[in-house]
């Protein structure tokens, strides 16, 4: 593939289409991970898909303003 760049894109445009149907079955926000195995044409042989860890979460912008407020004061 690096000699062919047009087949590196073709690949790529197979694996990227295989990840984001693999993935759209998952519920939202959940972490995922894939292996892809190709052939020697640059097809996918093998793959497997797993998710797991649970959902991505953080706090919102709020909590981050409250928590920065409430640490301000503190320190004052």
């Amino acid at each position: 593939m690096k000699n062919d760049p047009a087949l590196a894109q073709q690949v790529m445009a197979k694996v990227e289409s295989f990840i984001m149907i693999d993935q759209a079955t998952l519920p939202p926000g959940r972490i995922y991970s894939c292996v892809v195995v190709l052939d020697e044409n640059g097809e996918i042989a093998h793959a497997a898909g797993s998710s797991g860890g649970g959902n991505i979460s953080g706090p919102t912008e709020e909590e981050m303003r409250q928590f920065e407020a409430e640490q301000a004061a503190k320190k004052a």
